[in-house]
């Protein structure tokens, strides 16, 4: 599995939301954030997948749900 560092995430979900860098912080997650809806978080967890060359179980794509999660996940 390949690691994902803060910038590369926040980058992912920037792009897959429309929700600038400058306002996702560590901490940021789904809920703070309308456009962060279902399609954006799948349209994540794919790019995720994508771009670690690993499978997310669909159980755990619930739980990736904030930058922080989602960096600890890949660690």
């Amino acid at each position: 599995m390949i690691k994902m560092n803060f910038d590369e995430v926040v980058s992912l979900v920037s792009q897959n939301t429309g929700i600038t860098k400058d306002k996702l912080k560590i901490d940021s997650c789904s809920q703070d954030f309308d456009k962060w809806d279902s399609i954006a978080h799948v349209r994540i967890m794919l790019d995720l997948e994508k771009k670690t060359k690993s499978k997310i179980s669909t159980s755990q794509m619930e739980n990736l749900d904030s930058i922080k999660k989602i960096i600890n996940y890949f660690k």
